[in-house]
């Protein structure tokens, strides 16, 4: 069998030409001429996503020389949601006498079976033989990811998951990502699709791993309900404490195709309402804090406070970054500390890395000293974090986060949420596994906001013996000692150190 076209592109075109698929913007245009392994299409409801995977996978079936063949899968999240495949099937197996007659003579589709109900989806076309006398077929496959051991031991020429946002993560890391030569993960952004979105986040960072990402346009489909795109819009905007539609997480998820994470947001933070610029603060006038969350693989994460005199909180800056030793992750928060040094009140360490205290210590930094249970305690941390994202009496937050400065931490902020917690191994929110996304910050962000002292608009002076006695206190909660004098302070609650 001959090519039907001279170059690839070429062919493609006339692939299109042939099932009658038009291109209607430059995004999908940007799509069908990616040569990248992954592509992800990210795209508001009813903008054309599934059938132009569909027609790329058209395309993609065609074969060129060497003629060979292919397998391809349409996963979807249960075999009657596949678009894609009866796409295809409208396109192969009822309109065959459009694209057939530019081939061969011989090709002959040998099954075709479109049987949602019974699991049954499955196309296969021969094309005749190869080189080497073999015959070379394309085999079309429709699955369902709730049927999980269909898809195992196969090598895949092209995989389609259908309604990506539906799928379980491990779909795509445990079936599909190292068996598969192209992917097509078209989607509408859906709060449990975080992995989505990583998968996106990482193929921007590193070119080398041959992932790129689209979002398409409305107009993107000439035929778009902008009747009841419009009707949705006066609706988001009556609802939106800005009284713009965009700010509805719901209009912006289906209808601008945003991630927004709106759906068990661990977090109430809205860049809007709870970011600044730094020019707004005068630091040299503020208390300076530190906190920290270590992890070599994970994340090396140290946020940077600031109080003002009326105690409001100012996420000023942050250290966000991987595989620093912990002498260069100490060492990077004291560069950050040094133009404040004579403003720095103390560190907060992180419980479950006591090395980082005794690297900072070791610097001369200041740590401060408390219960390393009560300061890991996740839903105290959460709930006090909370507290301070909360507006105060003035209609302001007491917490805000700089714009520039903290993006790492803005981005986590604004994506980390729960899994779905009507799943009976997840129903504690504050379970270790209940969070879905990167937690670095947020439990940098807890872990000060448990040891933050209660705020007093005038500092009472402290005589030597109140220190040491102050000292001598912290060092027994810290070793969980408990003197007579603790004990009897636990049974009444009148402190031993009390004037």
């Amino acid at each position: 069998m001959k090519p039907i076209a001279e170059s690839w592109e070429q062919q493609k075109a006339l692939a299109f030409e042939l099932i009658g698929y038009r291109i209607y913007a430059e995004e999908v245009r940007r799509f069908h001429l990616s040569n990248a392994q992954i592509r992800i299409v990210d795209a508001p409801a009813r903008t054309s996503k599934s059938l132009s995977a569909a027609a790329e996978v058209f395309a993609l079936l065609i074969p060129t020389r060497p003629l060979c063949s292919s397998l391809t899968w349409i996963v979807g999240p249960s075999y009657e949601i596949n678009k894609e495949f009866q796409y295809l099937w409208e396109w192969i197996v009822d309109g065959r006498a459009k694209w057939s007659k530019l081939m061969h003579k011989g090709i002959t589709i040998t099954q075709a079976q479109n049987s949602p109900g019974a699991g049954n989806l499955r196309i296969v076309i021969e094309w005749g033989q190869d080189d080497n006398h073999h015959a070379a077929r394309a085999v079309i496959e429709g699955k369902s990811s709730t049927v999980e051991r269909t898809l195992q031991g196969e090598q895949v020429s092209v995989a389609v998951l259908s309604e990506a946002a539906e799928h379980p993560a491990r779909i795509w890391g445990k079936y599909l990502s190292s068996r598969t030569w192209r992917a097509i993960l078209p989607t509408t952004p859906k709060p449990q699709a975080q992995w989505i979105r990583e998968l996106g986040q990482g193929g921007l960072r590193d070119r080398s791993l041959s992932i790129d990402w689209f979002s398409y346009p409305q107009h993107a489909n000439p035929l778009y309900d902008w009747d009841n795109f419009h009707r949705a819009e006066k609706l988001a905007a009556m609802r939106s404490q800005t009284g713009k539609a965009e700010d509805w997480p719901e209009f912006a998820e289906q209808f601008l195709g945003r991630w927004v994470f709106y759906t068990g947001r661990v977090l109430p933070f809205d860049i809007q309402s709870h970011g600044f610029d730094q020019d707004w603060i005068d630091l040299s006038q503020c208390r300076i804090y530190a906190s920290c969350d270590y992890g070599y693989e994970d994340a090396c994460v140290a946020l940077f406070w600031a109080q003002d005199a009326t105690g409001r909180l100012y996420l000023f800056d942050e250290i966000y970054e991987r595989r620093l030793t912990t002498e260069d992750f100490t060492q990077r928060i004291e560069d950050k500390l040094r133009p404040f040094r004579k403003q720095v009140a103390y560190i907060t360490g992180d419980p479950k890395q006591p090395q980082v205290e005794h690297y900072l210590r070791r610097m001369g930094l200041s740590v401060v000293l408390v219960n390393k249970k009560a300061q890991a305690d996740r839903a105290a941390g959460h709930r006090r974090l909370v507290d301070l994202l909360a507006n105060r009496e003035d209609g302001i937050p007491g917490l805000l986060v700089e714009r520039t400065n903290c993006a790492r931490t803005i981005a986590e902020w604004n994506d980390l949420h729960y899994r779905d917690l009507g799943d009976s191994q997840h129903r504690n929110e504050y379970a270790s596994n209940a969070i879905v996304g990167k937690d670095h910050a947020f439990d940098a962000a807890r872990y000060f906001a448990m040891t933050m002292p209660q705020f007093m608009e005038e500092d009472r002076e402290e005589d030597a013996i109140s220190y040491l006695k102050r000292v001598r206190r912290e060092r027994e909660l810290e070793q969980g000692y408990r003197s007579p004098a603790i004990a009897r302070w636990a049974q009444t609650g009148i402190s031993p150190y009390a004037a």
